[in-house]
């Protein structure tokens, strides 16, 4: 209601002049409001994607932590096996060579 008084007078008084200053105020004053909008969403916007980007790297880290977890224990059940079998061979080869020498004594 104020607006329109204002124009009204500004008309009145003014001429065409102080209603295009009028018109040049309030398109600038709806512009802003409209900047003001957008950047209001695209604050939002870039939260979210900052919010997504944040939880896409949290859910990375926890794969790469378990798989990091699950090479670890499988390269120590791995060095396990291995261990085991190093100590049967060395059975095998201390029987082979207590063999050896019972042959070399027949001979």
């Amino acid at each position: 209601m104020i607006e329109q008084e204002f124009i009204s007078s500004m008309m009145l008084q003014g001429g065409t002049n102080a209603l295009f200053a009028g018109f040049l105020f309030w398109q600038n004053r709806e512009q802003k409001k409209g900047f003001v909008d957008r950047e209001l969403k695209l604050e939002s916007r870039e939260m979210e994607l900052v919010g997504r980007y944040e939880k896409k790297l949290d859910e990375q880290q926890v794969r790469e932590d378990k798989g990091r977890t699950s090479f670890t224990s499988d390269f120590n059940e791995l060095d396990k096996r291995v261990a085991v079998i190093e100590t049967k061979l060395e059975s095998i080869f201390q029987v082979l060579q207590e063999l050896k020498v019972m042959f070399i004594k027949r001979v």
